[in-house]
């Protein structure tokens, strides 16, 4: 008798610990030296729906379709072009799109402080400063906890001006295990409500005149693990909660590569000349994928299976400080080269 009550014991915690609240600390988001590869499903199932709030909850996403693919590799802001457009970060990530990300990652809050790129989509590259910082993430953070914050941003191109502010709040609504492509997992859920206003100013003679206003207001929804196959949430997507239905792509995590940027001896990797009036070479291991960035983080030049000394030209009207990622046996190594 004794036995079964132990064996039934036994079951009973086993099962309370796979299906037990998680917390999500530091540790379990992006640092230097991942890689995160994330998919998007533009026309996702009837049944990718949030459901209700609450406790030990499954969320079966298996039904998420690849209709396209981002990554994100995060690195050392001082390997990027823009580290000094801000002053608080201590992370970068490069993304698809030639787009610089800027974090600053603590014990206690993962947020970001700014952007640069085609942030619009209208061919026009930007810096922008979020002020204050938007956190993504407070730790350690778990059910039913909440959070929140303001941010804003300034940007000028030319004789128009935008100003945004911004509120938003952020809930841990449920706990309990998402299913998905990539695996299984158990996750919190987090809410977030961002109401954004936003200013357009035209340029009269030597006054910013405001010409337009608008106020939209974000519904989120995010899946974050501390499994550290992980880093990265989930799956996440906007709602409209008047219509229940999802707002646009649903996103989630295909893979994470970890410790990706091991450091490699000056010997193996070798970009020369620096400075360089317009010719460079790279000494690279065999097989190697070499992409190049300009002074504006925009990608110039990318070729695989890049082996020994390579020469690279660049047009006589590129200069400044570029910026060169050379991926070779899960090595990530990033060169500066000035370009006079």
């Amino acid at each position: 008798m004794k036995k079964n009550l132990l064996i039934i014991f036994s079951f009973l915690l086993v099962t309370s610990i796979a299906n037990s609240q998680i917390t999500i600390a530091s540790e379990n988001l992006p640092e230097q030296g991942v890689i995160v590869y994330l998919a998007q499903d533009s026309l996702p199932d009837a049944s990718i729906q949030p459901g209700a709030a609450g406790t030990d909850l499954t969320w079966d996403f298996s039904a998420l379709v690849v209709k396209s693919q981002d990554t994100m590799t995060f690195v050392n802001p001082s390997a990027s072009p823009h580290d000094a457009a801000f002053s608080t970060d201590n992370l970068a990530a490069l993304m698809e799109g030639d787009m610089w990300a800027y974090f600053n990652k603590s014990s206690s809050v993962f947020e970001t402080v700014g952007v640069v790129g085609d942030v619009f989509g209208v061919g026009i590259p930007l810096t922008i400063a979020f002020e204050p910082a938007e956190k993504l993430m407070v730790f350690p953070f778990t059910y039913p906890e909440t959070f929140t914050g303001t941010t804003g941003f300034e940007v000028i191109v030319d004789t128009i001006k935008a100003e945004q502010t911004a509120n938003y709040s952020v809930v841990c609504d449920a706990w309990g295990t998402i299913i998905t492509p990539s695996g299984t997992f158990q996750a919190i859920r987090t809410y977030k409500t961002k109401i954004e206003t936003t200013v357009i100013y035209l340029l009269y003679g030597s006054f910013w005149v405001p010409v337009n206003t608008t106020t939209d207001t974000t519904y989120t929804y995010d899946w974050w693990s501390n499994n550290s196959s992980a880093k990265f949430p989930v799956v996440s997507f906007e709602w409209l909660p008047s219509e229940g239905v999802i707002d646009g792509d649903v996103e989630f995590l295909q893979n994470t590569i970890l410790g990706f940027e091991k450091p490699v001896a000056n010997n193996q990797i070798n970009v020369f000349p620096n400075p360089s009036n317009g010719e460079i070479f790279i000494d690279a291991p065999i097989n190697s994928t070499v992409e190049i960035f300009n002074p504006q983080g925009k990608l110039v030049y990318s070729q695989n299976n890049v082996s020994g000394n390579t020469e690279i030209s660049f047009e006589s009207n590129c200069k400044g400080l570029f910026l060169v990622r050379i991926i070779s046996d899960n090595n990530l190594t990033f060169k500066k080269v000035l370009v006079q």
